[in-house]
């Protein structure tokens, strides 16, 4: 499938005209258009992934925001429920399938999608991992750039891929793919020193806190106390819309040619992702997934 032919969906949207963005003029039918667009370049990302969901709806000025893991009333069936299989007692968590269980989102208005670092294939072994650097409001954006840059050396100097991203918010992301062989506490302690030693090095600009004038690095968001697993995982994926005024998208950028943005216009986006088969996270995960992690 390519973006000159995009995938039709068996999902009718009611009010195809009500505004999601409504300074931008985009409505629940457009943003199905958009993601039918970006579909081949998104579907690693989302599919048969555990699923975080931002439902804002009546559009992203609406007063009510759901940020839902689990089922809602008269949710679309194309959206999945799908058990943790070492939380079979728990509440049942939400996949998507195909491009209708993308569309069923759209339809019950989810404007931003944040998926987990791994499959339901094997809920133990991720396959991504994806480290945040969030600047403090007087932190400049070359700075952050530099960061990430370092970071993502870093990173291939220890035989991984590493591509740096847009977050959705202010800041970037590297992003990691892996083959999905380690288990979740090994991938956890791999990014915590990797990102430690980094901050080590750049004391005075990075830190694993919220300190003034300095970027705040995490890694594996939202871990659970209980189990060092990426619950809920808070990071946007390549394509993804954001749901805030603008109608902007998350993505991969290419800043040691200059790339400033923090953020893409998602039409903008659609237009210049290219060939899906080229995309550099997106083929890591088709073809099963990047290098092994080391420790050194």
């Amino acid at each position: 499938m390519s973006p000159r032919h995009p995938p039709a969906s068996d999902v009718s949207l009611t009010h195809p005209d009500r505004l999601y963005w409504p300074d931008e003029g985009v409505t629940k039918q457009a943003l199905a258009d958009y993601y039918a667009a970006v579909w081949p370049f998104m579907a690693p990302y989302v599919v048969n992934r555990p699923l975080a969901l931002l439902r804002l709806p009546d559009g992203i000025k609406s007063h009510q925001r759901f940020f839902q893991k689990h089922a809602w009333k008269g949710m679309n069936p194309h959206i999945e429920e799908i058990a943790d299989p070492q939380d079979a007692d728990g509440e049942k968590l939400l996949r998507i399938a195909d491009f209708n269980g993308l569309v069923g989102l759209v339809q019950s208005a989810v404007l931003e999608i944040h998926p987990w670092g791994v499959t339901t294939d094997d809920w133990e072994k991720p396959d991504m991992i994806t480290m945040d650097l969030d600047p403090g409001e007087d932190v400049a954006w070359s700075a952050v750039i530099s960061a990430a840059l370092e970071l993502k050396a870093r990173l291939e100097a220890r035989g991984l891929a590493a591509f740096v991203k847009t977050s959705g918010g202010k800041g970037l992301h590297v992003v990691t793919p892996l083959a999905p062989k380690a288990g979740w506490a090994d991938v956890k302690d791999f990014a915590h020193s990797a990102g430690r030693k980094h901050v080590g090095r750049r004391a005075g600009q990075i830190s694993g806190n919220r300190d003034k004038g300095k970027t705040r690095w995490t890694y594996l968001h939202r871990l659970s106390p209980q189990r060092p697993r990426q619950h809920g995982g808070r990071g946007l994926f390549d394509a993804g819309a954001i749901g805030r005024a603008g109608f902007d998208a998350a993505g991969l950028v290419r800043i040691e040619r200059g790339e400033r943005s923090r953020s893409f216009h998602a039409r903008q986006r659609a237009a210049t992702l290219g060939d899906p088969a080229e995309r550099p996270v997106g083929k890591f995960l088709r073809c099963g997934g990047a290098a092994r992690m080391n420790s050194s």
